[in-house]
């Protein structure tokens, strides 16, 4: 335990003017009535390196239940708005949004409704498209944050598990590649939030625009619906040969895919033997 704290204090964590054991005592007594309960006894918990480190809340935003964040108190009011100042609260001023507007925009399939989020961040106009669900916490507009913030050296990251307890780091790119390493597993992708904008802007008949959002939406975690969409946009687009290519590429990751592969490797061959 104590380790695992030194560790993560040469990392950039808890960079409070406190003694090593003053700091471990202090996560002991806060660990007591919290919702992992005794830090002690977690050692043989999986998540237990992001709990420790969610003991550091500069750096470390920690939701007991993600699933229904949106009914609490806290945030039943103002859902995304209390979202984005949890945010700013752990960014070390690096993200610190001003003039922020929010507005339903449409509803996303599947899920509750769509928002447009806008604010001004260092004197540039920023727009967020995102879907929504109820009192759900959806965190997928992160990728286009950690777009304006990855050349700076920062980014947004999450861990959550299916149900409950979700934690979202401010993170150096050296931390997050330690993070990473140390837990043998990448953060959250966030690709469907670009799949998200990709449908936003088709059905907006904004086509090419939409080529640009798809390009991104099946670079992160495959997504066989995203080589679908994208794939008959480059069809309408009359690109036959590169949605040849997208076709081939699912066809591919289905390897490694759980769940429907045979549906989707009989539709994408489907496709394949057409276009040729």
């Amino acid at each position: 335990y104590r380790t695992e704290i030194k560790k993560l204090k040469a990392i950039g964590f808890f960079t409070k003017s406190e003694s090593d054991e003053a700091l471990a005592l202090r996560i002991i007594a806060a660990s007591q009535d919290s919702y992992y309960g005794n830090i002690l006894k977690l050692k043989d918990n999986p998540s237990f390196i992001p709990i420790l480190a969610s003991y550091d809340k500069s750096k470390v935003w920690f939701v007991e239940d993600w699933m229904i964040l949106g009914s609490t108190t806290e945030f039943k009011s103002n859902f995304y708005l209390e979202v984005l100042r949890k945010l700013e609260k752990i960014s070390d001023g690096h993200f610190a949004p001003k003039n922020i507007e929010i507005e339903h925009c449409g509803y996303c399939a599947g899920r509750d409704k769509r928002l447009r989020i806008t604010f001004n961040l260092k004197q540039e106009a920023v727009t967020l498209i995102s879907c929504t669900d109820i009192d759900v916490l959806i965190l997928s507009f992160l990728a286009e944050i950690n777009e304006i913030l990855d050349p700076i050296g920062f980014s947004f990251q999450v861990i959550k598990d299916n149900y409950g307890p979700c934690f979202t780091f401010f993170l150096t790119h050296d931390q997050r590649n330690w993070f990473e390493n140390r837990l043998q597993e990448n953060f959250e992708s966030h690709s469907i939030n670009w799949l998200d904008r990709a449908i936003f802007a088709r059905d907006s008949g904004k086509k090419h625009e939409a080529k640009e959002y798809f390009e991104k939406s099946i670079l992160g975690k495959f997504n066989p619906f995203a080589i679908s969409e994208y794939g008959a946009l480059l069809e309408d687009l009359n690109k036959p040969e590169t949605a040849l290519q997208i076709y081939r590429l699912g066809i591919k990751n289905l390897e490694n895919f759980k769940g429907e592969k045979d549906w989707w490797r009989n539709a994408f061959q489907e496709k394949v033997n057409l276009l040729k």
